[in-house]
């Protein structure tokens, strides 16, 4: 797919932060191959970055302390929605004022993204704002992958006790918990605790009033041995299988990301490909990391799909998958039906050989020891 792309446009645009390691690989990838970046850290806003926006009769100007960011006409071939949503406010403001400035920020950050989109109409965006933030909610993903051909496994979504307790009846037992949005918490000791899906237990639904305080994703418990992790762009896909060394257990963490498994490359057939193209047509997605259980039978099962999940540990865990080669290119190209075609030789395993990564995992280090807040999901306020 070609494109009519002015002059004087940057090739990309990345839309992250300086603690996003995606982020940082690709800009470095980006730069091996010649390509031209644009890079705005929005979660320094307005803590310690200045934004100002004029709309006149004449225009529509944007100014930003610390990126050379534009709202000029066909600017960007490609904009790299990753990280950087959530705005970060001065520590020294008390909580009502907290409250009111990160609000107000959200609404400007979102306000200028899509007048991003709006000035780049024929640009890529990984993934567009709107999309994005649709395609989020576990429900809708769910009811999309079920009427596309899916297997899903059986879902309740619910803070009612008296239907928590039929589900789990329903199933003798076999039920996981998770939470719609991960988070973490400290312990008054300083230890990080993190939530994962967990496999429900009769004690769990003793208490009404905690049953009835949130509401949880609940979902039957799979019998399955082996999860794929799957990451989709244009038309590329990448896919590891994680196969566990023991059947599932009834108990505790139930995550295949934090139990001992065998990891290896898997062949992405052309069944699995056109139930996840189909996917990503209906949700108008661009870019998704999948995780799909796969059935004794050899079924697929649709877990969920994240519109800015991780694909750099693919290429670290299975080196053969060369992903940073082909996302770095994707990005390059401009061209939502891309399709990896030419390896360039760039290497995830290069680039942590390089001062750019061992600055960033000092800054990270030194991140995590001294701030208020050393994890992306930990509760705040």
């Amino acid at each position: 797919m070609s494109q009519n792309i002015p002059n004087n446009c940057d090739d990309v645009l990345i839309l992250s932060e300086d603690l996003d390691y995606h982020g940082v690989a690709v800009r470095w990838g980006l730069e091996q191959m010649g390509v031209a970046c644009t890079w705005w850290d929005r979660s320094e806003f307005p803590r310690s970055q200045r934004l100002s926006a004029w709309v006149a009769d004449e225009k529509t100007r944007f100014e930003c302390s610390d990126s050379d960011i534009s709202l000029a006409p066909g600017r960007y071939r490609t904009i790299w929605n990753r990280r950087g949503q959530v705005p970060q406010v001065a520590d020294s403001l008390n909580h009502s004022d907290r409250v009111v400035a990160k609000n107000e920020s959200a609404y400007v950050l979102n306000s200028l993204g899509q007048m991003l989109s709006s000035a780049n109409p024929d640009a890529l965006i990984v993934n567009r704002f709107c999309q994005a933030r649709a395609a989020n909610p576990k429900l809708q993903q769910l009811s999309i992958a079920r009427d596309l051909g899916f297997r899903v496994p059986s879902t309740l979504v619910s803070n009612d006790p008296i239907q928590i307790r039929a589900f789990f009846a329903e199933h003798h037992g076999a039920v996981v918990a998770k939470q719609h949005i991960p988070f973490a918490w400290r312990t008054r000791e300083g230890e990080l605790l993190i939530t994962a899906t967990t496999a429900l237990e009769p004690k769990h639904l003793e208490d009404d009033a905690a049953l009835a305080a949130s509401p949880m994703i609940y979902q039957e418990l799979l019998p399955i041995r082996s999860e794929i992790r799957l990451i989709a762009f244009g038309r590329t896909f990448f896919a590891m299988n994680q196969v566990r060394e023991a059947p599932v257990k009834r108990e505790g963490f139930v995550d295949i990301r934090y139990e001992n498994v065998d990891r290896h490359a898997f062949t992405v057939d052309a069944q699995l490909a056109g139930l996840c193209r189909a996917y990503m047509n209906a949700t108008g997605l661009v870019y998704a990391a999948f995780d799909i259980a796969q059935a004794p039978d050899g079924g697929y099962i649709f877990i969920e799909a994240n519109e800015s999940g991780q694909f750099l540990f693919l290429e670290e865990l299975v080196p053969d998958l060369t992903v940073l080669d082909a996302f770095c290119q994707f990005l390059a190209s401009g061209d939502p039906e891309f399709r990896y075609l030419r390896d360039t030789g760039l290497r995830f395993a290069d680039f942590e050989r390089t001062n750019v990564a061992l600055r960033f995992h000092e800054r990270y280090s030194r991140h995590m020891k001294e701030s208020k807040v050393s994890s992306p999901f930990e509760l705040a306020e």
